[in-house]
């Protein structure tokens, strides 16, 4: 029987994520200038808590396939290790940043994740790449 995840190429979930990791690092690095700028526009509701819980409920799952999948097939230990650091770094940011006292400890943590799991997406495709268009499909 077929397991179902052959099916489905990560490139396009290596693809998504590299997309969703860009969009956590503008959305970190653009959010206080777009704050400072547009105050009554904009104002606090990008900073709410639920924002980063809720992409964070997108980024984790497609990381883990992707990455996963990708290590699996071509032995990457960099994928698999700046993967988990840079989800780590995500996942860590809003607590850590609200046990240490600073929202721009959040910041940090957020910009150095999404830096990180997008370096294992890239990565990760260019071993696809290296390997052919259909190296996740065995």
């Amino acid at each position: 029987m077929t397991n179902p995840t052959q099916l489905v190429p990560s490139k396009a979930f290596d693809s998504a994520g590299i997309v969703l990791s860009g969009m956590c690092v503008a959305h970190c690095l653009v959010l206080p200038i777009a704050v400072s700028l547009l105050p009554v526009v904009i104002g606090d509701a990008l900073l709410h808590p639920a924002v980063h819980w809720g992409m964070l409920a997108t980024v984790v799952p497609i990381a883990l396939f992707a990455l996963l999948k990708g290590y699996r097939s071509h032995k990457e230990l960099f994928v698999l290790v700046a993967g988990a650091a840079g989800l780590l770094g995500l996942c860590a940011a809003h607590p850590l940043a609200h046990a240490l006292g600073g929202h721009h400890w959040e910041t940090i943590l957020t910009v150095a994740g999404g830096v990180l799991l997008t370096s294992a997406h890239v990565r990760n495709l260019w071993a696809c790449h290296q390997c052919g268009q259909d190296c996740h499909r065995q």
